[in-house]
Parts: C-alpha cells; sequence; structure tokens
C-alpha cells in the first residue's frame, strides 16, 4: 500500500511489550542511492541518547495508533550505527529537491513522496512549479521508473513525449482474451 511522506512525521512510536509510547518520529533518513527510506529519527523524554533512530526493518505495523515495534530496544543511538552514518553525512533531504529532465528542463521541486510501507521504498514523487507556472500546471505525480539520477539537489527523470514509450517505461500491453488476435491494439 502506498502511503504519503506524512505518515513518518511526529507519529508515535509504539512499544508491543508495554503498550506505552517511547518516542515520535521527526524525520525520515532517505538512502538517495536506491530512494529507500532506512530509517527515521526519533524523539522524546525517555530515550537515553539526544541523537536516536528507528530502523524501518524494525517497525512491525503502521496503524492508526502510531509505528507499532517490538520494544524500546529497537530505538537505537547513532554511536554504532557506521552503515547508517555514511546515508547520514550526505545530509539527502527529498522534499525540495529540484526535478528536471534529461535535457535540463526543469518541472519543478519536490513538495511530497509516497512510499510503499511494505519495503519502504519511494515510489511515486509530487512536483509542483513555481507560483507563477503552478496557475496552468497543477502538481506532477513522478512514478519511481522516471528517475534516472539523484543527486544532492536535484531528480533527473526521463519524461517521454506522446506516443514514445522510453527504455525506463516498463508497463506492459494488455491481451483481451476476448478478441480476436488480428484486432488486438499494441
Amino acid at each position: 500500500m502506498l502511503v504519503l511522506s506524512e505518515r513518518l512525521m511526529d507519529v508515535p512510536i509504539m512499544s508491543l511489550q508495554t503498550g506505552s509510547q517511547l518516542a515520535v518520529t521527526s524525520m525520515p533518513i532517505i538512502d538517495p542511492s536506491d530512494l529507500s527510506i532506512v530509517a527515521t529519527y526519533v524523539d522524546g523524554p525517555r530515550l537515553d541518547q539526544k541523537v536516536q533512530v528507528l530502523f524501518m526493518t524494525d517497525i512491525r505495523e503502521i496503524g492508526d495508533v502510531g509505528i507499532i515495534v517490538d520494544d524500546s530496544s529497537k530505538i537505537m543511538g547513532l554511536d554504532s550505527l557506521v552503515r547508517l552514518q555514511s546515508i547520514i553525512d550526505e545530509d539527502f533531504t527529498l522534499i525540495g529537491c529540484q526535478v528536471v529532465d534529461r535535457s535540463g528542463k526543469k518541472y519543478g521541486k519536490v513538495n511530497d513522496y509516497a512510499f510503499d510501507s511494505l519495503d519502504f521504498k519511494v515510489q511515486q514523487l509530487f512536483s509542483q512549479s513555481s507560483f507563477l507556472k503552478n496557475l496552468v500546471n497543477d502538481t506532477r505525480i513522478i512514478n519511481r521508473k522516471q528517475v534516472i539520477d539523484v543527486s544532492h539537489n536535484t531528480i533527473v527523470i526521463d519524461i517521454a513525449t506522446e506516443g514514445q514509450v522510453t527504455e525506463n517505461d516498463k508497463t506492459a500491453s494488455l491481451i483481451n482474451p476476448f478478441r480476436p488476435a488480428d484486432t488486438e491494439a499494441h
């Protein structure tokens, strides 16, 4: 199921073991190499250290009451998380990234995204043009398959012109079993 990014901001983290709130999410940590949400920063008065994180793989469920984890041991400090530290050092923020096509034409900035709640990979980007252009154009929805490159401030996408299929477009033509093969439109 696709979930909007707001479902990761200021969400209570609940312990399955005690039934109590452990902390609150503050900001997701996104790996720009594959646009996956690997962890989220957490805040709360009950935490041992100032900066702590929750890995997305430790989440049992995202429900109406918040994010459910087994227990408080799933919230960790940064001191022993070497692999995550390299992603944190990149200081990548998806919201606000400039979206451009291969030729450099600007399509706006990312103002939201949707991720898959099972694997925490960003599946859709929502890009909005500047205020003046926004009077004509609405928010653009960019599929993950259209993303060619991600840098610190820019996301390069592949936009197909009408009637042209790009190599990144993985949509398959549907075959109607009730229509004779010679009348099929491909």
